[in-house]
């Protein structure tokens, strides 16, 4: 078995054993890094020097019998926006210059604590804002399995190097599913856990309360194991983040994940369609439930439909007010006329479709997030969790904002092609950041046109170990199967 097959766990008890040196794991990653990344630029700065250095520091640990970290020498990758020390930082775009990065920020602090090595940067849409992964700087990321289609974002560089094995996990931050979406249109699972409970300072703070309202750090891996050994290894309290929470075991209702009997299928947002592979998704999820003696029902609420404009308004529309203000302040004011392609078509849909932005909108929308999150909890009175789909669609063609469903099902309600809007396609993941509520993205099966299929598990506030129970309960915890072929 090759280095980059090897789980987490194998992987980092090798090296602290001294079975496998790091330095040489780390060489055989990037070797699959660079070849891949020849194909799919989902690397946007490859930690070569850096990343031998400090494996052969680990190395070095090893021999004079120091202890190593739960993570020793396994290769991850982070988002472009956040800070990792030694590593440039641009966001994205090329308003901004590309910045040479002095300290890390806490999240990537954490990891570096248990001795895990960044190995690249993944590339991302600009400043974020795209369910796609393109930018004018370092240009666009391809699928793996088909360099047509989009591997989603904004965090679809580091899905990709995960995906490929070229990395064991990938960190960044979900908004409205920068984190969830490329995994399940990558075949991975992708962890948004309860906001505070990951080191969050510094990753939003270039930008405004808007953004850090809904947006929360998360993991991505290709197996259920390596996700919940990440997730524990990096639950960390982060004394700078004012919103900061520690892990409340043995304190809340769902101790060290509960035992699950009852669940909420999620079919149906607004009339929004749903692509056929999903649909197959969540009718093998209800199959699987049935057969372990859970529960599955149709569920659906008006806290789902009731999510999109405050979203549209607070995390599209006011953000984009609060960085041109931001930006002034700090003396670099930026003109509408040096924005890249995918802040100039924000600009133009807000300009287009809604009306300007004033004190009384921005109050009523943030008392409604309020009032939304308060209630969110009834959600779970009747169930123990969710499972909805992540998006409307697989993998689509590249850039696109608006996607093709291809239904005909009864969930679509034969409807046998529709076009949707991105806001539309993916209220799926953007729901429950204004919920404030935690997701766990996972995949299912692989879909007749090749591309990995997945849904998310929602649950309450704290609920990450309970869900990770109920998929290894259902069957889905090992990698998905892609018959990978770098060039």
């Amino acid at each position: 078995m090759t280095n980059d097959a090897l789980s987490i766990r194998t992987l980092a008890h090798r090296i602290r054993s001294g079975a496998s040196h790091s330095r040489d794991v780390f060489r055989t990653h990037l070797d699959s890094l660079e070849r891949w990344n020849g194909v799919t630029n989902a690397a946007c700065f490859i930690n070569r020097d850096g990343g031998i250095r400090a494996a052969e520091e680990l190395d070095a640990r090893v021999t004079r019998g120091e202890k190593l970290g739960v993570l020793a020498g396994v290769p991850f990758a982070a988002k472009d926006h956040i800070r990792v020390a030694g590593a440039p930082r641009s966001m994205g775009t090329t308003f901004r210059a590309i910045e040479r990065c002095e300290r890390s920020d806490p999240l990537i602090a954490a990891a570096f604590h248990q001795d895990a090595l960044c190995i690249a940067r993944g590339n991302q849409t600009e400043y974020g804002k795209a369910y796609f992964t393109e930018n004018e700087r370092f240009g666009k990321t391809v699928h793996f399995l088909d360099a047509s289609r989009s591997p989603g974002g904004s965090g679809g560089g580091d899905a990709v190097i995960v995906a490929v094995g070229a990395a064991l996990f990938g960190l960044g931050v979900d908004a409205s599913g920068s984190v969830r979406v490329p995994s399940s249109f990558c075949g991975l699972y992708g962890l948004v856990p309860t906001h505070g409970l990951l080191p969050q300072s510094g990753l939003v703070e270039d930008t405004h309360c808007f953004s850090s309202t809904f947006s929360v750090p998360g993991i991505m891996t290709r197996t259920l194991e390596d996700l919940e050994i990440t997730f524990s290894a990096l639950r960390t309290f982060d004394r700078a983040y004012p919103y900061a929470t520690a892990y409340p075991m043995g304190l809340h209702p769902d101790p060290v994940g509960g035992e699950t009997t009852r669940i909420g299928i999620v079919s149906s947002l607004r009339d929004i369609p749903l692509d056929s592979e999903i649909t197959t998704a969540l009718t093998e999820v209800s199959r699987r439930c049935s057969e372990h003696g859970i529960s599955p029902r149709d569920f659906s609420s008006p806290l789902f439909a009731h999510t999109l404009e405050p979203f549209v308004i607070l995390n599209v529309q006011a953000v984009i007010d609060a960085e041109d203000l931001l930006y002034q302040e700090l003396g670099t004011p930026r003109n509408a006329t040096e924005d890249g392609p995918r802040l100039a078509v924000l600009r133009r849909k807000v300009a287009e479709r809604l009306p300007p932005l004033t004190a009384a909108g921005l109050l009523v929308m943030l008392n409604r997030v309020e009032q939304l999150r308060r209630m969110a909890h009834t959600l779970f009175s009747e169930v123990d969790l969710l499972i909805a789909p992540v998006a409307s669609v697989t993998a689509p063609p590249h850039g696109s904002d608006r996607f093709v469903v291809e239904g005909g099902t009864e969930v679509n309600k034969g409807i046998e092609r529709k076009e949707i809007e991105s806001q539309e396609a993916f209220l799926w993941s953007a729901m429950t950041n204004v919920l404030g509520l935690p997701s766990l993205a996972f995949p299912t099966h692989r879909g007749a046109n090749g591309m990995p299929a997945g849904l998310q598990v929602i649950g309450p506030r704290f609920s990450e170990l309970r869900m990770i129970r109920l998929l290894r309960q259902l069957g889905f915890e090992e990698r998905l199967e892609l018959d990978l072929k770098p060039a």
